[in-house]
């Protein structure tokens, strides 16, 4: 894991840190700038992409990157520690499905054996560098 990775995976929860220092063992990526820790104002800029105010509305008109608004929707994100983080697999290729379900086993593999509880969005809803810790 490269040194700004680090500094993100920082910002993450415990389980996060752990899970993907284990990660790092066996398995290649990186992670997003805006992929730990978001303010609420980092969270709307995120949330604005794709998307164009009109007539006081905002309107899709493109593709988003997320569906919480970071007021009215909180993500993950925004706590601190972060509950998410946004893992990219090396090298990256969005398009290659069966890699980012095969990195996902391999993660969920990892986690069982630390006895983490995480969950991917990938499978419903597309966000397949998308992790969080489940509570509970």
């Amino acid at each position: 894991m490269d040194t700004k990775s680090e500094r993100i995976l920082e910002t993450c929860d415990w389980r996060l840190v752990s899970l993907f220092t284990e990660v790092d063992k066996h398995l290649l990526f990186s992670i997003g700038t805006n992929g730990g820790h978001r303010t609420s104002h980092m969270q709307f800029k995120l949330w604005m992409q794709g998307r164009s105010l009109q007539d006081g509305e905002w309107i899709a008109i493109g593709d988003t990157v997320t569906n919480c608004d970071g007021v009215a929707k909180i993500s993950k994100h925004q706590y601190y520690p972060s509950k998410a983080v946004d893992v990219w697999i090396k090298p990256l290729d969005w398009d290659d499905i069966s890699k980012w379900k095969a990195f996902v086993l391999q993660v969920y593999e990892i986690a069982e054996k630390l006895g983490i509880k995480v969950k991917n969005l990938g499978q419903s809803i597309g966000d397949w560098p998308h992790w969080e810790v489940v509570d509970g």
